[in-house]
């Protein structure tokens, strides 16, 4: 039985325009610790399911500037020069805490979830659309943003 982080990286990976995504966000999306989702993704990793990625974010705007595959050198300890189409104007030494482990589905992976995203032989059921998949992310941040108001309500009632 495939774990809730396995289904949402199926689901990323069954999306042609998806982008490289860490472990936060898959938690979030799953309901899982950071550390339990970055524990999956590493093992679906070891798989060969998933590639590794490292991303390099502005320590100033914590924007993404350049992604680095396994095997290419990241630039710790040197000077990085960000963009011109950049809000970052002034260089940089990167540090291990400007770099984010991310994640992409592999080849096979993302052909193994469009397959079973496209329509089944004989059924005539229409394929799974984005749509779908847009309408559970707002579902999921309506979800947060409740959540978020009852603790703020629930705090700020316990200080009267």
């Amino acid at each position: 039985m495939a774990s809730q982080v396995e289904r949402i990286v199926e689901e990323i990976a069954s999306d042609p325009a998806a982008h490289p995504f860490g472990a936060s966000y898959v938690a979030n999306r799953a309901g899982v610790s950071v550390d339990d989702a970055y524990k999956q993704l590493e093992a679906l990793a070891t798989k060969h399911q998933l590639e590794r990625h490292f991303e390099l974010v502005s320590p100033s705007t914590g924007r993404s500037l350049a992604w680095y595959r396994l095997g290419d050198t990241v630039p710790i300890g040197q000077e990085f020069q960000p963009p011109a189409d950049t809000d970052d104007e002034t260089p940089f030494v990167v540090s291990p805490d400007d770099i984010l482990v991310t994640f992409s589905a592999s080849e096979s992976l993302r052909q193994k979830a469009q397959k079973k995203t496209q329509d089944p032989p004989g059924r005539g059921k229409p394929p799974r659309l984005a749509l779908n998949r847009i309408q559970s992310a707002v579902e999921d941040v309506e979800r947060r943003i409740r959540s978020a108001v009852r603790r703020r309500s629930t705090s700020s009632t316990m200080g009267r």
